[in-house]
């Protein structure tokens, strides 16, 4: 170590005790401390993103298929056959079903999703008002 570099740590100590504003140092440690529990926020916040675009397309495919058993059961009845229209029928109880779980999953992804949201946008606003910071004292 040679004496510049003594009294350059010895000055950062000094600095970091006596100053009043956050050091240059601990401020970059913070704003290191904020990005590294934003990249996994944001990654989990993108991948709840597909989840609901996942489970509204799984939505959307099963009320496509109601309404499809919805015109089976009517043309059955109009011929006639009442038993294919009774097979139908339950076929479309059960979709009706499997409609209200998606849709009671669907909202509890979003509902998650807003949780997480906000989590990010606290974060980056922490992120932000630490980099302010950091060039208020610069």
């Amino acid at each position: 170590m040679t004496l510049t570099d003594f009294f350059h740590d010895v000055g950062c100590q000094f600095q970091e005790l006596f100053w009043t504003d956050a050091p240059p140092q601990l401020l970059e440690q913070e704003i290191d401390e904020v990005v590294r529990r934003l990249r996994p926020a944001a990654a989990i916040l993108a991948a709840q993103q597909g989840v609901i675009r996942d489970a509204r397309q799984r939505l959307g495919e099963l009320e496509d298929r109601a309404a499809q058993l919805s015109t089976r059961i009517e043309v059955y009845l109009h011929v006639g056959d009442q038993p294919q229209a009774w097979s139908q029928a339950l076929e479309l109880d059960r979709v009706r079903q499997r409609i209200t779980r998606a849709r009671e999953q669907l909202q509890q992804f979003r509902r998650a999703h807003a949780r997480q949201q906000a989590r990010v946008d606290q974060l980056r606003e922490e992120l932000a008002d630490l980099e302010t910071a950091g060039y208020a004292n610069s």
